[in-house]
């Protein structure tokens, strides 16, 4: 009988963290930047602002976890890095459906002549990163959904 009592605790341990799971379902970001420090330090803070995280350390090694993990909710791309560069992924991603439109945030220690962010049509956020910033765009861009090809004019720059 106590056996059978057991039975059910766990059974209904299990029913109850698989609701638990499915409800507090956390959207998962994933990092990209060959910078260890960096990548540490955007993870952690991700992480204790309840979200879930995956990292990878170059282009290659991204898509490569793409393929495996399905689809995040965001990227956090850095643009240059060894193996493959963010300018590759960024073009890998146009070429594969399934992830063309996911929501990119470039990362780039480049100065303003760098990078265009209006070219690149991506929120992006200079190094050495401003972490309310990112966790701005990241709430922004998770709680929206943001699913489209296009982000939102708001996480643009402003031309001036």
């Amino acid at each position: 009988m106590q056996r059978e009592e057991s039975s059910a605790s766990c059974i209904a341990s299990e029913a109850s963290s698989r609701h638990d799971e499915i409800v507090q379902k956390k959207p998962l970001v994933f990092v990209v930047d060959d910078d260890d420090d960096t990548r540490s330090c955007v993870c952690t803070v991700l992480e204790e602002e309840g979200y879930g995280v995956a990292c990878a350390k170059n282009g290659a090694d991204a898509l490569e976890q793409l393929r495996a993990m399905g689809r995040p909710n965001l990227i956090l791309l850095d643009l240059m890095m060894p193996v493959m560069s963010g300018w590759d992924v960024l073009e890998e991603l146009k070429l594969n459906p399934s992830l063309a439109a996911l929501p990119v945030v470039v990362f780039t220690a480049a100065g303003e002549s760098g990078v265009s962010d209006r070219s690149l049509n991506k929120p992006v956020l200079r190094k050495p990163i401003d972490l309310d910033l990112l966790l701005e765009m990241v709430n922004k861009i998770c709680e929206a959904g943001w699913s489209i090809s296009e982000p939102p004019s708001d996480l643009l720059p402003k031309v001036t």
